[in-house]
């Protein structure tokens, strides 16, 4: 536990836990009432990650569209400019430099298990720094609220949060079209393993010692498909214990968060939340690597959030995969198919991130305050 102090106290954190676990009061949860107010966190960290090698490594095993880091920073773009200048003690605007980090793909390096490896080594370095920079905020007792990029960005930060919070139970709900749950691939006559936006969660539930686990994962909206790498994720996932709701499931918003939180509430010391924008119908979100139809409103979508927000166990969240959808897989082998003409992806682009920009002030208006965002 970190020493910080209250503006209104003269003991540091460290000493008041000192003094409560005496008491045998859990000074973890302590914490929580003492840098809350509420359902309400006193401050928050925007971090931007425009990062998508995730993507691009599943592009060289031919699925996917990349452009998710240009569709965090229009994300990003649109936060800074609705929001006047507030106080960082309050509110603290940062986005990482990662863009190095997401290697250059080509038709002539497609399928270049030299390039692979290369992209692998470098969304290490990339997840090395958002974890870091997460385990930072959290450790400062922050919320800390995440721009992806694609979904693999969900794997350090939530590391990181964990990390920063000291490791206790952590409850993870996440609402996407995909479960991004398949298995660890591999490529190559040297069995490359894939770091891939498809994989974030099973890799957060097979990490040694890992804070998360399945009766404690909840997955909202899946959109069901009668492909065969569905079936095993399906069954992963029941396997673990996790709780899915697909997309026909989600009527009442309300009642579902309730249902949801009451399934993995008690065993989870803290919950982060993530958004994967591909949730909502695709007439809604087209801008993103991989559209959902049918999916969800943003009625409900925003419903969801602002539920979860409310409880105070939820001390972190991302919104991800706003994608420019620049470059997909399938313009490489000249199928036939081309991606949508620049100004229909820039439509597209600006519309989905508008989209993942409500769900972030929804958030952020919930945990941190109307008087801070504005109602």
């Amino acid at each position: 536990m970190i020493s910080i102090r209250n503006s209104s106290s003269p003991f540091s954190m460290v000493e008041f836990c000192i003094f409560f676990s005496k008491l045998g009061i859990d000074p973890q949860l302590l914490s929580l009432f003492f840098f809350c107010k509420g359902n309400k966190m006193r401050s928050a960290t925007v971090l931007c990650c425009p990062f998508e090698g995730g993507i691009r490594a599943m592009m060289v095993l031919r699925r996917g569209i990349a452009g998710a880091a240009e569709g965090a920073r229009t994300v990003f773009q649109l936060f800074e400019q609705s929001r006047p200048p507030l106080p960082p003690d309050r509110l603290e605007k940062q986005i990482l430099p990662l863009e190095k980090y997401n290697l250059p793909l080509s038709k002539e390096t497609f399928g270049s298990e030299k390039l692979l490896q290369q992209q692998l080594a470098a969304t290490r370095r990339a997840h090395r720094i958002m974890e870091e920079k997460a385990i930072d905020i959290a450790q400062q007792q922050r919320l800390m609220v995440g721009i992806g990029g694609d979904h693999s960005i969900t794997y350090p930060l939530a590391k990181g949060v964990a990390k920063g919070w000291g490791n206790a139970p952590f409850g993870l709900i996440y609402l996407d079209a995909h479960f991004d749950l398949r298995p660890i691939e591999t490529y190559g006559p040297k069995n490359i393993q894939v770091i891939s936006s498809g994989n974030s969660f099973r890799r957060l539930l097979e990490e040694p010692s890992s804070p998360f686990c399945g009766a404690r994962l909840a997955a909202i909206g899946i959109s069901p498909s009668p492909s065969p790498i569905f079936t095993q994720m399906y069954k992963y996932a029941r396997q673990k214990g996790m709780t899915i709701y697909l997309h026909s499931d989600v009527q009442d918003s309300s009642s579902l968060a309730e249902t949801v939180l009451s399934q993995i509430e008690p065993s989870s010391r803290y919950i982060y939340l993530s958004v994967d924008i591909d949730c909502l119908d695709e007439s809604f979100a087209p801008g993103v690597s991989s559209p959902a139809n049918p999916g969800l409103h943003p009625q409900q979508l925003l419903a969801l959030v602002k539920h979860f927000a409310r409880h105070p166990k939820v001390v972190a969240m991302d919104v991800v995969e706003t994608s420019a959808r620049t470059l997909a897989w399938f313009e490489w082998q000249n199928e036939g198919r081309s991606l949508e003409p620049e100004q229909v992806r820039q439509k597209a682009l600006l519309q989905t991130a508008k989209a993942s920009l409500e769900v972030l002030e929804t958030f952020l208006r919930e945990k941190i305050g109307e008087e801070i965002l504005g109602p």
